[in-house]
């Protein structure tokens, strides 16, 4: 089961077994249920699982929330894996026991910080963009009058006095907001969020691009490296609790650069495969990785598949020599 990061109320860590291990985790946990009084209506429960790892084993007891408020449900139980009691709790942080920032916090930070810069932005270019009139000396009616309301629009007529003029006032709009919008943009580029960032005009070879994109790569490289990991371990503790033997093996892709393999880069790999200089199975694995095989397929059906091949051509070309060596004999015959 999934636990979100919010669930994980409590935990510790201590020494168990020779070697530093989760020894404490307290779990929220809601479910529904139906209620007493009516079976056909759900209700949420509120429940907490507390799991220790003791020196005779994991255990794992549950509180729930009633009326009266938390209440024992279920007195510690053992835990068995494989038919022995667990020697550890059957629980993995994707990413540690210990908390990390997100590496998404500056991001979203600078993401926070741009948003209110084109607020600013925009509301700055619709002042300086909107024209103001500026009359210059007194605004009288036709009978001389002064007006303290002016209209404006081709419709209505405006009396200026003796000396009077009338100008609209537009102001400039600078640059300075535009320049920090560009900054703010860039930085997010810089953490990550490469969408915001303008497209090279220039064409990139596939080694600066793989560079440029290097650091990304390492960083969520990372994190799905330790999310194999934790998949991983998980999957074994699901092998020991139906004892299930066996290797368990899980792998999340962390190719994230979308770049096959070139030409120049292939007639290298099958030039050094047929001087001898790498297996067919490190020849299969460079075709993998670089996209040339598909990567759900494993070097057992490759092999397969190119052994069939051949065959067919050989049958194929064995038919065609066949047939070539009958046409000649029939016209050996036919002379």
């Amino acid at each position: 089961m999934y636990y979100p990061a919010e669930s994980i109320l409590d935990w510790r860590e201590g020494r168990a077994n020779n070697r530093t291990t989760l020894v404490f985790l307290k779990l929220a946990h809601r479910s529904e249920e139906p209620k007493p009084d009516d079976p056909w209506v759900m209700q949420p429960v509120d429940r907490i699982r507390v799991y220790r790892l003791t020196p005779e084993g994991a255990t794992v007891e549950t509180y729930r929330n009633g009326k009266d408020g938390w209440a024992i449900e279920e007195p510690p139980v053992a835990l068995f894996m494989a038919g022995k009691p667990a020697d550890e709790i059957p629980f993995v942080f994707t990413s540690g026991v210990q908390v990390e920032k997100s590496p998404l916090d500056d991001l979203v930070s600078m993401n926070l910080s741009h948003y209110r810069t084109v607020a600013d932005y925009e509301n700055s270019a619709h002042w300086a963009s909107v024209p103001t009139p500026v009359f210059i000396g007194d605004i009288v009616s036709p009978d001389g009058q002064p007006v303290a309301e002016v209209k404006l629009g081709s419709a209505s007529g405006i009396n200026l006095g003796l000396g009077g003029d009338a100008k609209m006032l537009q102001a400039e709009m600078e640059e300075g907001l535009g320049a920090v919008l560009d900054r703010k943009e860039t930085y997010m580029a810089i953490l990550g969020a490469r969408i915001l960032a303008p497209d090279k005009r220039q064409v990139e070879a596939a080694e600066t691009a793989a560079i440029h994109r290097a650091g990304e790569n390492s960083v969520l490289a990372t994190r799905a490296n330790a999310v194999s990991r934790a998949i991983k371990k998980a999957l074994e503790f699901m092998a020991r609790f139906a004892n299930i033997s066996g290797a368990v093996g899980y792998d999340i892709n962390t190719d994230y650069f979308p770049q096959p393999m070139s030409a120049q880069e292939l007639t290298a790999i099958v030039s050094s495969w047929m001087n001898g200089a790498l297996t067919d199975t490190e020849l299969f694995d460079a075709l993998k990785a670089g996209e040339i095989i598909k990567h759900d397929k494993d070097y057992e059906e490759h092999a397969a598949e190119a052994e069939d091949d051949q065959r067919r051509k050989d049958e194929s070309a064995d038919a065609a020599l066949a047939a070539t060596a009958k046409a000649m004999a029939q016209g050996g015959r036919t002379e």
